[in-house]
């Protein structure tokens, strides 16, 4: 929680961004130059591997590639109703 609050410092937070073929669930973009962009992929009962293939395939981390960073980085949470158990996967893909 409180890592979302002190994000604020560093990066314009946008839930809902269109981006790519759809919309990014959250995406942090860096106020200052050269800062890593941040995608975050949020999904329900599904793995973190195809939370992931969903952000590719939808071409997410395009719509953050003109923010002069050598990398975008797209972390994928999932929550499972079932089991109670959250996951998270993160991959960076460069520029």
């Amino acid at each position: 929680g409180m890592a979302y609050y002190a994000a604020k410092d560093d990066y314009k937070i946008v839930k809902e961004m269109p981006a790519g073929r759809g919309f990014a669930d959250m995406a942090f973009i860096p106020k200052h130059p050269g800062a890593t962009p941040i995608i975050i992929e949020l999904k329900w009962n599904k793995s973190t591997a195809k939370a992931l293939e969903q952000a590719a395939a939808k071409r997410h981390a395009d719509a953050l590639r003109d923010f002069g960073a050598k990398e975008v980085m797209v972390a994928a949470v999932t929550y499972d109703q079932e089991s109670g158990e959250h996951k998270c996967e993160i991959t960076v893909e460069e520029c």
